[in-house]
C-alpha cells in the first residue's frame, strides 16, 4: 500500500483537487437583429378619365394613389406623379397631395396634371402615369401600369385682321398696314392653309382680289394672288401649322388699286375665308 502510495498517491490527490474543488461560473449575453427599412408599396393606381382640352386653355387630369408602408402611413415622406407621351413634354405633380391615413399602414395620395391645348391627342399616343412613393429612409416604388388618351382638338382663330391706311386710286403693292394674324389654338397639326378672298366692292367700283397677294414674309418674294370666290392655297413657313405654345404667325397682305375709282370705302362681297386642313 505504502509502495501504491508512493506512486499513485500524488494522482490521487490532482483528481481530488479538480474534482472536490472545482468552482463553476455562469455569464449572460444578449442577441440583437436589426430589421432593415420596408419601403413602401403603391397599392394602386387609380384610372384617369379621358381629358377633354379646351381651346386656347388648361385641363387638369386627377388620380387617385394609394400606397402602403409597414412601418407606418406617416413613414411616407413623398407621393409625385409624371404623364408622358412621345413626343411631348411631360405634365408632372412634383409632390402629391396627401388626403389622409386609410389605415395605420395606408394612405391616399392626390395627383394631378394640368394639361395644356396643345398636348397630344389620341392620333399622336397615349399618356402614361408614372407614379412615384418613397419613405423617410428613400426606400421607393413606383408604378406605370395606368395610361389614358387625349382627344384630338382641332381650333384656331384670328387675333389680328389686316387693315390699310387711305390708299391712292392707280397704286400697286400696297402693303397693309396691320396683316392677318392667325394662332392655333388646339393640337393638331395642319399640311395646307387656304383663303378663299372676294372682290372689294363700292356701288359698282370694285378692286379685284386678283390684286391681293398673301406672303408668309413681309418682303413676299413667295407670294400668292387671289382669286375671287375661290380657294387659294398660301404656302410658305407658318408657325400656326403645328400645334404648340407658340403656334402663331402673321400672313402678310398687300394690295394693288386700279385707276380710276372713285373715293369711298370698299367692302368685300362676303367675308373672306381661312381654312386649315
Amino acid at each position: 500500500m505504502q509502495n501504491w502510495m508512493k506512486k499513485y498517491g500524488t494522482v490521487l490527490m490532482s483528481l481530488f483537487v479538480l474534482v472536490g474543488f472545482g468552482s463553476a461560473g455562469t455569464t449572460t449575453y444578449t442577441p440583437e437583429i436589426t430589421v432593415g427599412n420596408n419601403a413602401p408599396t403603391i397599392d394602386s393606381v387609380s384610372d384617369p378619365t379621358t381629358v377633354t382640352l379646351v381651346e386656347g386653355g388648361t385641363t387638369q387630369v386627377s388620380v387617385t394613389v394609394l400606397v402602403s408602408d409597414p412601418d407606418g402611413a406617416s413613414d411616407i415622406t413623398l407621393v409625385n406623379s409624371s404623364a408622358s407621351a412621345i413626343g411631348e413634354t411631360n405634365r408632372e405633380d412634383a409632390s402629391c397631395t396627401d388626403e389622409g391615413d386609410v389605415s395605420s399602414t395606408q394612405a391616399n395620395f392626390t395627383c394631378t396634371f394640368t394639361h395644356f391645348y396643345y398636348d397630344g391627342g389620341v392620333s399622336a399616343d397615349s399618356w402614361t402615369i408614372l407614379a412615384l412613393a418613397q419613405d423617410a429612409s428613400s426606400g421607393q416604388d413606383t408604378d406605370n401600369t395606368r395610361t389614358y388618351e387625349v382627344t384630338d382638338l382641332s381650333a384656331y382663330n384670328i387675333t389680328q385682321v389686316p387693315t390699310w391706311a387711305t390708299l391712292t386710286a392707280g397704286t400697286n403693292n400696297n402693303a397693309a398696314s396691320n396683316h392677318l394674324i392667325i394662332n392655333n389654338t388646339g393640337n393638331n397639326d395642319y399640311t395646307q392653309f387656304n383663303v378663299t378672298a372676294y372682290d372689294l366692292l363700292n356701288g359698282a367700283n370694285t378692286i379685284p382680289v386678283s390684286g391681293f397677294d398673301l406672303d408668309d414674309d413681309v418682303a413676299f418674294g413667295s407670294a400668292q394672288a387671289m382669286v375671287n370666290a375661290t380657294a387659294v392655297t398660301v404656302t410658305g413657313t407658318f408657325s400656326f401649322m403645328t400645334a404648340g405654345a407658340s403656334a402663331f404667325d402673321t400672313v402678310y397682305h398687300r394690295a394693288d388699286v386700279p385707276a380710276g375709282l372713285s373715293a369711298g370705302l370698299y367692302t368685300a362681297s362676303s367675308a373672306w375665308t381661312t381654312t386649315l386642313t
